[in-house]
């Protein structure tokens, strides 16, 4: 029973520290991804900066250039614009669903080795029944092979000498049927100890 106490102790022990461990992971982990939008947040504004002052330089360098070709150059400047911010938002979401599915591991990690734990409690239980069941067999076993050593060896003659001791034929027969009840109540018991 103590192996079984200190097994359990060190289960839990184990289960605490593999939750630790599996918040600090996912909490590294969280923060590099956080870290690493940061930074490829930054590195396009610095593109987009520089490209858009690049464009600046070209529209001032051509300011002799038709106002048609100004516009046309103006409108481009904001679908590449737009389209950054639509490749910025995507990364973001990208990003997200990676911690998403990191936390949806984890708590199936966590649910899983709480399955274990259950199932180890269930077949210490069974296993629990199962010794006291074995125990009350020895028992009833030993409790009738005394009963039926007692009937292999009674002394008729002391029924003879003694006439009131005398046992009746039905009471005989009562005491062989409560005997088959045991018998079969004992093959029963068997039976469901195996199949179990």
């Amino acid at each position: 029973m103590k192996r079984i106490l200190y097994a359990m102790a060190v289960t839990l022990r184990l289960d605490k520290l593999h939750k630790a461990m599996l918040d600090a992971v996912i909490e590294t982990r969280v923060k590099n991804a956080l870290l690493t939008s940061d930074k490829l947040r930054k590195e396009q504004d610095r593109l987009r900066e520089k490209d858009f002052r690049k464009q600046l330089e070209d529209l001032q360098n051509n300011h002799n250039s038709s106002f048609e070709n100004y516009k046309l150059e103006t409108e481009n400047l904001i679908r590449i614009f737009k389209n950054q911010i639509l490749v910025e938002k995507k990364e973001v979401l990208k990003e997200r669903e990676v911690v998403k599915e990191m936390q949806r591991q984890a708590m199936i990690r966590e649910n899983r080795f709480q399955h274990y734990i259950l199932r180890f409690k269930e077949i210490l239980f069974v296993n629990k029944k199962v010794v006291e069941s074995i125990q009350s067999l020895v028992k009833v076993e030993s409790n009738i092979e005394d009963l039926l050593y007692e009937i292999d060896n009674y002394d008729e003659s002391k029924f003879i000498k003694k006439p009131e001791m005398i046992l009746d034929t039905e009471f005989l027969q009562e005491l062989h049927k409560k005997e088959e009840e045991i018998r079969d109540n004992i093959l029963k018991f068997q039976k469901k100890v195996e199949n179990s």
